[in-house]
């Protein structure tokens, strides 16, 4: 298709370039998060503290996995939320 072959020009790198570019994106995000946004901050600070008390606490593997997740979970809503909101002031007043 030559919708393909255009899409595959505009796109840039390709394989473990595409890869690290990406990491490195990804990075630079997590970065403004922490620089810019308090709440991301505060989410990210919890956790390091419930990770401490997870270590300290004779927890089983079930109910530390389920910690994890839900920490984990919390950090990725925050970044969806941070988005919502980010997005939502630029295209109002």
């Amino acid at each position: 298709f030559v919708a393909d072959s255009f899409a595959n020009e505009v796109k840039g790198k390709k394989g473990l370039a595409r890869i690290v570019k990406a990491t490195g994106y990804s990075i630079d995000g997590f970065k403004a998060a922490y620089k810019f946004e308090a709440a991301f901050r505060q989410v990210i600070w919890l956790n390091l503290l419930l990770f401490t008390v997870i270590i300290f606490m004779p927890f089983n593997v079930s109910a530390i996995m389920v910690l994890v997740i839900a920490s984990f979970l919390s950090l990725i809503v925050e970044l969806i939320n941070t988005g919502i909101e980010a997005s939502v002031d630029h295209t109002s007043t």
